[in-house]
């Protein structure tokens, strides 16, 4: 009968370790996934929303605060998860020299709601071109 009460005990043991590992690797696997989206959608946002005609005349690099707004946040939603709600932040948009200041949060949950985790990913961008 003790051997057998042990042997329950591993097997529990067992079960909940490997739920925690599941759990832990996805939320790691949507940190990254965040930081990436985040990281490369702000980059391509940039370089499409650079006033074209403004460096034809003054030999200097210069972005759109309105159309980078328009453009990264439908390059985000094109490929963000449909499961999560995102909550983007853009605090700093500087048109000349370009530099933009991003944070996005979600938040990720585990089958109840005793784990719970908040993903928050910023991004400082500072557009260089010669």
């Amino acid at each position: 009968m003790k051997d057998s009460i042990w042997a329950y005990l591993i097997i529990m043991f067992g079960i909940i370790a490997i739920v925690f590992i599941f759990f832990m690797q996805r939320v790691t696997t949507a940190d990254q996934h965040n930081y990436t989206l985040l990281r490369e959608t702000t980059q391509a946002a940039m370089y499409d929303a650079i006033d074209k005609d403004y460096l034809e005349e003054n030999g200097t690099v210069k972005i759109d605060k309105d159309k980078f707004m328009e453009i990264f946040l439908r390059r985000f939603a094109e490929n963000a998860s449909l499961s999560r709600a995102y909550q983007i932040d853009i605090y700093d948009i500087n048109e000349e020299p370009p530099k933009v200041s991003i944070k996005v949060s979600s938040t990720e949950k585990g089958s109840s709601d005793v784990l719970e985790f908040d993903l928050v990913n910023k991004v400082d961008a500072i557009l260089e071109a010669k």
